[in-house]
């Protein structure tokens, strides 16, 4: 079973409500996911986030992503269909992260979109 361990402190992490549009839906969100399993719980993260993109002005690299659209990741056992909510999104997104002052580590490439 693929599982990584890593503390996290609270008090370096502060936690954003987010609402991303894009113009059409074949432009593409410009983020690149990337995820980990803490204590049976998926972790999405952002691993890249492309400039001049739909993400570029709200997302930063290293932000977790907790819920999509109120989808709740961390009860979602495959990452792969986290993606997909991501990609069923539609022109708008709700999201809410926390951001890390810090990077974390320990995460599997997961896809672009």
């Amino acid at each position: 079973e693929k599982t990584k361990q890593f503390s996290l402190s609270l008090a370096e992490v502060m936690s954003l409500s987010l609402s991303m549009q894009r113009s059409s839906l074949r432009e593409e969100w410009g983020i690149t996911l990337q995820y980990t399993i803490l204590e049976d719980k998926l972790l999405l993260c952002v691993k890249e986030v492309a400039a001049d993109s739909p993400s570029s002005k709200l997302l930063q690299v290293g932000d977790i992503i907790n819920t999509i659209n109120d989808w709740e990741i961390e009860k979602i056992r495959q990452p792969e269909v986290a993606a997909n909510l991501f990609r069923a999104a539609g022109n708008f997104v709700s999201l809410d992260i926390d951001r890390e002052k810090r990077r974390g580590e320990n995460w599997w490439p997961l896809e672009s979109m």
